[in-house]
């Protein structure tokens, strides 16, 4: 399932190193996906809801994974959220940091990612 609907307002330029612009192509040609704007579209589609570089639906989703694992426990709800937010903070804390770390890479391409 790709994004049929092309808006250019929509386009983003992906900076991708030589290697993972090898790796894509080499994945395009196993499952037969002609584009490399399909074939972003659609690992987008398939994983945006567990990405961390979608810092606030990534730790929406971490949130919801403590509280249903913590649920069960003998330990009273307010402390149960004081720790999360703890938790959620340093998570978001490290996220930054990684998404900060990555480096501008040599190889460009445009692809229509759709707006979550």
């Amino acid at each position: 399932m790709g994004f049929n609907e092309t808006n250019t307002s929509q386009k983003i330029r992906i900076s991708l190193s030589q290697k993972a612009m090898l790796t894509i192509e080499d994945d395009m040609t196993a499952f037969e996906v002609p584009k490399l704007t399909t074939f972003i579209n659609q690992v987008i589609s398939n994983f945006w809801d567990i990405a961390e570089s979608s810092i606030d639906n990534y730790l929406s989703n971490k949130e919801l994974e403590l509280k249903e694992r913590l649920s069960d426990s003998s330990i009273d709800s307010y402390s149960i959220e004081q720790a999360i937010q703890i938790l959620l903070k340093y998570e978001k804390k490290q996220l930054i940091n990684k998404t900060a770390s990555y480096t501008i890479t040599r190889f460009c391409h445009e692809a229509d990612i759709p707006s979550y």
